[in-house]
């Protein structure tokens, strides 16, 4: 059985035989829908939430040690730079290794790192202090925390890679399957966060962090036993005779498939039934062997246009192979092309908009009496709208908005719920986190299957498909974790020295020169603009994206 994620990495010729399958068997490659959409959004849901419980339990239990803000921004990011470093090494790894066995392996390790922090305070705090105050305990104690969340960043990136490739490999609607992960993913930041209060409200910081351990680790082998099944292609006929056949021989079956393809859609009818695509060419090989010696090439290109044809595509494959070589797909020949680029910094951005607030949310709303439970519920109100609204957003006809236009008017909205966020009014700060769970969602929606499509049309070959689809899951995932490296340099330590409003202003002014910058790469590097005519409104003009 050939496997999207598991298994060893199939034959060269495998993308030659889907192409070669018919409409009907192509219909059952993947396995079904619903089971497999359910089991990545079942793990995106109990990964994201294990991770969330983080937020309001770390900083009140560093704030509790006497660690300064100066050292719990470095403990957070510690965090995304282990993603940063670990995206682009995993992407890479899922076509020979197999997806779903690496995702496993990054649960297991993730299980084990939240274990193992729960025992970082255990230190006695029998030593002496430095001059500024600080004992060597908390020294200790930042190290081991910020090695601890450098480790659990690189382990999450196998897991949070991994179910953005799968979810833009396995399904043809790429914006459905995106929706459905992110509202899973939302309601894992739900759960979370109040899940977490909960537990460090009564059972404290071990007990939190051990069970978070023991849920996890159940997740992995629930994950490894049950639901490896449902990411499993299952083979048909012609292409297990496929994968037997050289790489050659295989690219004239290809060809002559397609052209049994173009054919079948000018005399499709009810009773029309494709033949047998390898039998249809062994026949075709047999006759020409028996006709070699009495047909010369002007009469071959008469009377056999399809083996012309066939011959002609090799002198071509010979002529460009060279070429082939030198554009394999790497993540810095996606990254040198400046529409990629341009959206990748959009998700940063965007993500940078929450991730600020991480680090200085639960301090700041201690003001307003809140308690550690409702610090948990505002933590979790941005992702109560998300949710529904992740949700909802596939069912957006596209011929009425046009995607870019949809993100374009995202980022320009996202600025208003920062500032919001800054106010000193209970009441407007409440509204700024929803606004941050309503507005940014067509971003993290459309953005990814976006990008794919660029990046497929920049490596066509269907050999390199998957290659391409890993490679650019990596890239999303990687400046989704740009945004949180300069949201916590951004969060504690200018508003440290500048306070709550100069923060937010600062991150609304990135994100509004953000949207400048993708406006430019899409007009410019992925399509142009023109002014147009309005047929009923005669002397006004708008501006269509091409």
């Amino acid at each position: 059985m050939v496997s999207t994620g598991g298994d060893r990495k199939p034959p060269a010729t495998h993308h030659l035989a889907m192409m070669c399958a018919s409409p009907s068997e192509m219909q059952n490659d993947p396995p079904q829908s619903t089971p497999t959409l359910a089991s990545l959004c079942l793990i995106t849901l109990v990964l994201n939430a294990s991770y969330s419980t983080i937020a309001p339990i770390l900083p009140l239990e560093c704030d509790a040690h006497f660690i300064s803000e100066r050292w719990l921004a470095i403990i957070f990011l510690a965090y995304p730079f282990g993603i940063c470093v670990a995206s682009p090494l995993v992407s890479r790894w899922f076509e020979c290794v197999g997806t779903i066995q690496i995702m496993v392996f990054g649960m297991v390790m993730v299980g084990l790192l939240f274990f193992g922090e729960s025992f970082v305070f255990d230190v006695p705090s029998s030593y002496g202090k430095h001059v500024d105050g600080s004992s060597h305990d908390q020294l200790f104690w930042v190290f081991l925390l910020a090695m601890g969340q450098f480790s659990l960043g690189a382990s999450m990136s196998a897991i949070t890679t991994g179910y953005y490739s799968l979810a833009t490999l396995l399904f043809t609607d790429h914006e459905v399957a995106m929706s459905c992960i992110e509202s899973s993913l939302g309601m894992g930041y739900v759960l979370g966060a109040v899940l977490g209060s909960i537990l460090y409200d009564e059972y404290g910081y071990q007990w939190a962090y051990r069970g978070i351990s023991f849920v996890v680790l159940a997740m992995a082998f629930v994950t490894w036993r049950f639901l490896t099944k449902y990411f499993i292609f299952k083979n048909c006929k012609d292409r297990i005779e496929m994968d037997a056949l050289p790489s050659v021989e295989a690219q004239e079956i290809l060809i002559l498939s397609t052209i049994e393809d173009q054919q079948e859609g000018s005399q499709h009818d009810g009773n029309y039934s494709k033949p047998n695509t390898i039998a249809r060419w062994r026949s075709t090989k047999s006759q020409d062997v028996q006709d070699e010696s009495h047909i010369d090439v002007l009469q071959l290109e008469a009377q056999e246009p399809i083996v012309n044809f066939l011959f002609i595509e090799k002198q071509q494959q010979s002529l460009h192979h060279v070429n082939h070589l030198k554009s394999n797909p790497t993540t810095f020949t996606l990254l040198k092309h400046a529409k990629i680029t341009c959206a990748a910094l959009t998700i940063t951005w965007i993500s940078a908009a929450w991730f600020f607030l991480e680090p200085i949310l639960a301090k700041r709303l201690t003001h307003f009496d809140l308690g550690k439970r409702g610090i948990g519920i505002m933590f979790a109100l941005s992702n109560l709208v998300y949710v529904p609204t992740a949700f909802c957003i596939q069912f957006i006809p596209k011929k009425i908005i046009h995607k870019h236009t949809m993100i374009a008017t995202s980022i320009l909205l996202t600025p208003i719920g920062v500032l919001l966020v800054g106010s000193n009014s209970f009441a407007f700060i409440t509204f700024g986190i929803v606004w941050l769970g309503l507005f940014p969602t067509p971003v993290w929606i459309m953005l990814l299957p976006s990008m794919q499509e660029d990046a497929s049309n920049l490596f066509p070959n269907q050999d390199k498909k998957r290659c391409v689809n890993d490679l650019t899951a990596g890239i999303y995932n990687l400046f989704i974790t740009l945004g949180q490296v300069v949201g916590y340099i951004i969060g504690p330590l200018v508003n440290q020295s500048y306070g709550v409003v100069t923060t937010t202003r600062l991150v609304a002014g990135f994100i509004f020169l953000q949207l400048i910058v993708y406006c430019v790469g899409v007009g410019m590097c992925g399509g142009r603009l023109r002014w147009q005519r309005k047929a009923r409104r005669k002397g006004r003009y708008f501006v269509r994206y091409i």
